[in-house]
């Protein structure tokens, strides 16, 4: 009963080990277009993370994909994930002032470069006695040029602020360097004058009113001509920026600070690693990071600027595979080498031998097989664990090949894991003299012992221990 409760216990731990749940953030920077991987832990109640080079990611584990530095002012970001099977615009800048309006950049550009086109003709008094009509026209004339230079003041303002603002639209800068610019820029900005330019401006299109009332024109004069230009622009100037209420549409770099300062970002998404499905099993998790231009009214029809995609690879189940090696075999103390003498003939009684024995330096020079296992690493180099076999001492006569087994561990880089450096310990086979014989000392040959034959009788062969380096190719 007890071991069955103890073998309950270790199988309970080994497969929650074997399907436990791992949480993963990956970080990828839009400005540095770095990406970042971590693994998170929870210890004592805490979640802690630690920093790695790579993930290998199982059924059901948590992914957390953060982008960070991308600018919400003028990127509409998405963040999707598929998988791999496994196989042999740009918003005008002045849109975010009010709610409801549009641009100033486009109107207030285009309208001081029309205004500045054609400005008002001067209209000069003549000398000695002015009458009404000639008084009322300089009157005209004068409140012509005034509503000229109020709007064209007014627009400068919108236009200076238009150019200032478009920090906050940066592809290029964080928040904080966003944030920097604009407090500097709002040191030397000033837009308080607006609101009474454009009420002075009221007023004298008010005076211009009655005075056009008061005054004849012929159709070809040029004074009714600036009159009606400056009213055309006049409109086109109130319906960009004079709200429902018809309120002026008020400028200050302290807001534009503001919804820079309460906006992130960065923008995150959960996803659950799938692995397999009913019918399939993946390589990879792909996650794509697809960023699109704040351009026009429609999200759907935003073009899109740029796509980041990662593959996150699936840990697949580890299996061992065979390498091909070229490998030095050392027997420890060396190999040992035999010459043998004939000390005394006798055809009756047989021959007298005199074996001496020598040790051979030198490596020899072995070709075989190995089963490799790979362990992963988040490191350049991979280790790895290899057991074979291979014919030693092709490099020496054929008399002196001998089996080799092998047992030792291997290196290879993950970026090219077909070739591996190894090296271990092994057993090498080697003639050894027989222990009824004797070395350095004259015995009396065995029956069937010749020089035909090799005197393979006096000799048996058995493992000795030895050291091993060399390359391996993965087949």
């Amino acid at each position: 009963m007890k071991k069955l409760v103890l073998f309950t216990i270790f199988y309970c731990c080994s497969i929650s080990i074997l399907f436990s749940q791992v949480n993963y953030r990956i970080v990828y920077d839009k400005l540095s277009d770095e990406v970042s991987f971590y693994k998170q832990i929870w210890l004592n109640g805490d979640l802690e993370e630690e920093s790695v080079k790579s993930i290998h990611l199982k059924q059901n584990d948590i992914v957390v994909y953060e982008v960070v530095n991308v600018n919400p002012f003028i990127f509409s970001t998405e963040i999707y994930m598929s998988k791999t099977e496994l196989t042999d615009q740009n918003a005008s800048p002045i849109a975010t002032i009010l709610s409801g309006f549009s641009g100033f950049g486009g109107p207030a550009l285009g309208l001081l470069t029309s205004m500045a086109s054609r400005p008002p003709e001067p209209v000069f008094s003549s000398r000695g006695d002015v009458d009404l009509q000639q008084e009322q026209r300089l009157m005209f004339g004068t409140s012509v040029n005034n509503v000229y230079s109020e709007m064209t003041e007014i627009l400068d303002s919108y236009r200076t602020y238009d150019q200032m603002v478009q920090v906050k639209y940066s592809k290029s800068l964080t928040q904080e360097q966003i944030l920097a610019n604009l407090d500097s820029l709002n040191e030397l900005a000033e837009f308080s004058q607006i609101q009474s330019k454009y009420d002075h401006m009221i007023s004298e299109l008010d005076k211009l009113a009655l005075l056009r009332d008061s005054l004849t024109f012929q159709e070809d004069d040029v004074l009714l001509a600036d009159y009606e230009f400056i009213i055309e622009k006049v409109e086109s100037f109130q319906e960009a920026y004079i709200d429902e209420d018809g309120n002026i549409l008020t400028v200050d770099l302290s807001n534009d600070i503001f919804d820079v300062q309460i906006e992130d970002f960065s923008l995150s998404h959960t996803f659950k690693a799938i692995t397999e499905s009913r019918y399939e099993k993946y390589s990879s998790n792909d996650f794509f990071v697809i960023f699109s231009e704040i351009k026009g009214d429609d999200p759907e029809f935003y073009p899109v600027d740029f796509i980041k995609k990662i593959s996150i690879p699936v840990a697949q189940p580890k299996a061992p595979y065979w390498v091909l090696t070229v490998q030095n075999f050392n027997p420890i103390g060396g190999m040992n080498t035999y010459n043998i003498q004939v000390v005394y003939e006798d055809w009756f009684s047989g021959d007298s031998l005199l074996v001496n024995q020598t040790k051979q330096s030198g490596g020899m020079l072995t070709f075989g097989t190995m089963l490799s296992y790979d362990f992963l690493s988040e490191k350049p180099i991979m280790p790895s664990m290899l057991f074979g076999a291979g014919i030693s001492g092709v490099n020496k006569n054929k008399d002196q090949w001998a089996l080799s087994l092998a047992l030792g561990a291997g290196l290879s880089f993950q970026k090219f894991p077909f070739l591996s450096l190894n090296g271990g310990i092994g057993l090498t086979q080697g003639k050894v003299l027989k222990d009824e014989f004797y070395l350095n000392r004259a015995f009396a040959a065995p029956e069937g012992a010749n020089e035909y034959n090799g005197y393979a009788d006096l000799f048996t062969t058995k493992f000795r221990p030895s050291v091993f380096f060399g390359v391996g190719i993965r087949l």
